[in-house]
């Protein structure tokens, strides 16, 4: 199984994470199919809804993205890192 801690993703992905670094993730999921041992990922800010309601673990989404439920890696590109996220997940 591959585990990431939130703070080797905040740094792999160039990321500033809001959160607690030593997080562990055991996957990438959707916001409606996330559990709490998942990353998700919010790229556009039309799903914040969604992913407020998210049972995620943690989350990349855009600078500035506030009041999500978990960790948040505040990302540039959210887009980007999601590509690198799942080649370090799926490689």
């Amino acid at each position: 199984m591959t585990r990431f801690t939130l703070g080797q993703l905040a740094e792999a992905l160039d990321a500033k994470l809001d959160g607690d670094a030593t997080r562990v993730v055991t996957g990438v999921a959707s916001l409606d199919s996330a559990a709490a041992t998942d990353i998700s990922y919010l790229t556009d800010p039309r799903y914040t809804p969604a992913a407020r309601a998210s049972r995620a673990g943690a989350f990349v989404a855009p600078v500035g993205t506030q009041g999500l439920p978990g960790p948040v890696l505040h990302c540039q590109s959210p887009q980007r890192a999601l590509i690198e996220l799942l080649t370090l997940f799926f490689p």
